[in-house]
């Protein structure tokens, strides 16, 4: 029979202008279905110049510019024109006139083709962690900032953090990834952006018959034999941070670390430490108490003591800016400035005992000789040596000057922000100026200059003054500045107490100040100078300024590796399987009531995206290609529909990719290529039996039969592990030949039952499972080594 390729009627118009005289052919296809998640639709336009028509000249015509609309129309057999199916809306993407030919060549594809270019140059999913969003949300704003109409139709699953910047992908690709990790996909219907579903179910869009419909009906080449998916995916976990915790750690060792005569094991050290973070002042505090064994801490007066003592307690301040977050729009996202460190104190007492017994040890037993006056106001029964309070021996505080909000530009105190359209160009030129660091450290001065306070009989409160408050020892000032792009300055000045600079000028200070007369002052001897000043210069990264230190966020990201897997069956001996196939994911959801439960849900979205896809790839590799005329049915059509091919032994049942259309002199053809779902009837088209079915229930058993008068490896049975029971497969029946074997076989199902007694060696009647049993979650679920076994 003759089949009909002749157009009924059609219509072109550019940019309003009516083009149907002028075509000369026209050609387009969706591209194939990828883990992308993306079906675009891109073809070309020929045009000719008919008597009385605009010139073609597209460096004269700004008719056929980039982005001009195109709407195709095709009459159906009704002779009604109608939008032609997936290219009803174009763009023109590029134009180029022929001089010779004087014809004029249009690249022409849907909205995605045209805005497919656009970048992203920030996060624009509007998600602020601690909160989620719907993935169809997140996809709607990507559309959105690319350009593109609102989308239509839902894709299942949330998301909980802003989408990372593509750093070679556009807006478009990325909202085709979010999709495809929910098994979704995105392609454009007459004009709108729209939702498809992979191994979505429904009746066939189209029916063909070969007699009557197709003009080329051949099986697809070169497509891989696909034994086993692997689906590598990421997602991200949001954790919400710990402001306060508390940490133990206890440190073991020998007692002769005390000075014991022994090597039993004993606690050394115990040190706890408490880190609390206040999120409305921005002050973090961090206590950190050591205590030792009382042998360690003080060997001189405590040898041999394992009793614990608190050796040390430090504590620890930093104030952070408190203008962070800010207001976003309607949402409070931390981004931008996130509050800098302005100023850090740690605090340091130690055991008075300790700290100052070169102090003490000039001291008689804690009173003038030859009287009853204690050197100090207090009871008589105080005692130095039993004295382990602790007191403030030591006191740093580090403040943090910034200069502007560009502090570097190199990664160092600061950065550009993220979006380039947000920057002041006037900044962009300015050298960048690093933070001023001002770091002072003040001690108890009996711990500094112990000597000026030994014992004198003339000096009765001395000795309280020498723990009673803090002198400044050291202060050091650090300060960075760019000189030109890439290299900076960095300018170290110390300053120390003037004994502690210059020590050999103590015995010269004090004699000048007996000559003078003056007031003898210990605290004078550590007036700050000026004892160090160092300038260093560098391009290579060794002057430039520390980033400034930031509170930690209220929520945190970890980045999650998944892996879904899915074993498909094969027509083929495992030695002679083609290695499996890999893909890959990003975005799915990780949502949970914990890092462990959300990280579950990860893997079980890669299980069933593993699941399908190997779908996928399996009926790819027993697809088609088909080229058939133009149905009414195919005005309907969208990727993945369904499509029914009458053979002349059944009825073939396919999911139709990669569909593509031709129109030239008069003639149209539509194309595609097909995926091999299964197989149906004509009286029940709706419903079909899927291909791993039919597998399950006669060619595995087949192929098992066939292979044990002809496979080399042992047939002797072998324990199959599903996920939830054990059965055992015998050798094949005996005393049967290998044709005879294969004719029992391949019986009816009900046969097949009624023997199943002589196939099974030893089994459970709870635990048993045969082929035509097993559930497909168990039947992906099966490791390469037990297909071996069966096969």
């Amino acid at each position: 029979m003759t089949i009909n390729l002749s157009i009924r009627d059609y219509q072109i118009t550019i940019a309003g202008l009516d083009c149907t005289p002028a075509l000369v052919s026209f050609q387009g296809s969706d591209s194939k279905l990828d883990e992308g998640g993306l079906v675009i639709f891109t073809g070309t336009i020929v045009l000719g110049r008919p008597d009385g028509f605009e010139s073609l000249d597209d460096r004269r015509n700004t008719r056929w510019s980039r982005g001009n609309p195109i709407l195709i129309k095709i009459a159906d057999k009704s002779a009604t024109l109608r939008n032609s199916p997936r290219c009803s809306h174009l763009h023109i993407l590029s134009s180029s006139f022929d001089l010779k030919t004087r014809k004029l060549t249009l690249q022409v594809g849907d909205i995605f083709a045209l805005l497919n270019f656009k970048e992203g140059k920030g996060d624009k999913s509007g998600i602020c962690l601690g909160t989620s969003a719907t993935k169809s949300e997140v996809v709607s704003r990507l559309l959105a900032a690319a350009g593109a109409p609102a989308l239509s139709g839902s894709i299942p699953g949330n998301l909980q953090s802003p989408t990372p910047r593509l750093l070679e992908g556009s807006y478009i690709q990325q909202a085709g990834a979010i999709a495809a990790s929910s098994g979704c996909f995105l392609y454009v219907h007459e004009g709108i952006p729209t939702v498809g579903i992979l191994g979505q179910g429904g009746a066939p869009r189209v029916s063909i018959d070969l007699m009557t419909s197709a003009v080329e009906y051949q099986r697809l080449e070169g497509e891989q034999a696909p034994t086993r998916i692997t689906v590598r995916a990421s997602a991200k976990i949001v954790r919400q941070t710990e402001d306060e915790t508390e940490t133990l750690a206890e440190e073991f060792g020998p007692a002769l670390a005390v000075g014991r005569n022994s090597t039993n094991e004993i606690l050394l050290r115990r040190i706890r430490t408490i880190d609390k973070f206040d999120r409305q002042t921005k002050i973090r505090t961090i206590i950190t108490r050591t205590e030792q064994a009382a042998g360690l801490a003080d060997p001189v007066e405590r040898r041999g003591s394992i009793t614990l003592i608190d050796a040390e307690l430090k504590r620890e301040y930093y104030h952070y800016e408190t203008n962070s977050p800010v207001q976003d729009g309607e949402t409070q996202c931390e981004k931008g400035n996130k509050g800098r460190l302005l100023r850090h104190e740690i605090e340091i007492f130690r055991p008075v005992a300790i700290s100052f017994r070169p102090i003490f040890e000039t001291y008689p037993n804690g009173v003038i000789p030859g009287t009853r006056t204690p050197t100090f106001p207090i009871n008589l029964e105080y005692s130095f040596r039993d004295d382990y309070s602790l007191v403030l021996v030591e006191f740093q505080e580090i403040i943090y000057q910034y200069e502007g909000n560009l502090v570097s530009r190199q990664g160092g105190g600061g950065s550009v922000p993220d979006d380039p359209e947000e920057t002041n160009l006037e900044e962009l030129e300015k050298l960048g100026v690093g933070p001023k660091i001002i770091t002072t450290t003040s001690k108890a001065i009996g711990t500094v200059l112990p000597e000026e306070f030994a014992f004198d009989p003339s000096a009765r409160h001395q000795l309280l003054r020498s723990f009673g408050g803090l002198v400044p020892v050291e202060r050091q000032t650090n300060y960075w500045e760019e000189l030109k792009r890439g290299e900076w300055e960095k300018t170290e000045t110390t300053e120390k107490g003037l004994v502690l600079a210059y020590p050999d000028i103590r015995d010269e200070l004090n004699e000048q100040l007996k000559r003078e007369s003056l007031a003898y002052d210990p605290a004078s001897m550590l007036v700050l100078t000026t004892a160090e000043r160092t300038v260093t210069r560098s391009n290579s990264g060794q002057a430039q300024p520390p980033a400034a230190d930031t509170y930690n966020p209220t929520y945190s990201v970890q980045d999650a590796t998944v892996k879904g897997r899915a074993v498909l069956p094969v027509d083929t001996a495992f030695q002679y399987r083609q290695r499996e196939r890999e893909l890959s994911f990003e975005y799915l959801s990780a949502q949970g009531d914990n890092p462990r439960q959300a990280l579950s849900n990860a893997r079980e979205q890669a299980n069933r995206l593993a699941r399908v896809w190997g779908q996928i790839l399996w009926g790819r590799y027993k697809g088609v290609s088909v080229i058939s005329d133009l149905a009414d049915g195919w005005f309907n059509y969208r990727p993945l529909d369904r499509v029914n091919v009458t053979e002349p032994d059944g009825v073939a049942v396919y999911w139709a990719d990669g569909f593509s259309i031709a129109m030239a002199e008069a003639r149209c053809a539509i194309g595609f290529d097909g995926m091999l779902l299964g197989w149906t009837t004509i009286d029940q088209p709706e419903s079909f039996t899927p291909i791993y079915q039919q597998r399950r229930e006669s060619e595995a058993m087949l192929a098992w039969s066939a292979r044990s008068r002809f496979r080399k490896y042992s047939l002797e049975p072998v324990r199959i592990a599903s996920q939830a029971n054990l059965a055992w497969m015998s050798k094949p029946l005996p005393n049967a030949s290998g044709k005879a074997n294969f004719t029992w076989m391949a019986k009816s199902r009900t046969n097949l039952k009624q023997s199943k007694a002589r196939l099974v060696l030893m089994a459970s009647v709870s635990g048993s499972r045969y082929w035509d049993e097993l559930t497909e979650e168990q039947w992906n679920e099966m490791t390469a080594a037990q297909w071996r076994n069966l096969l």
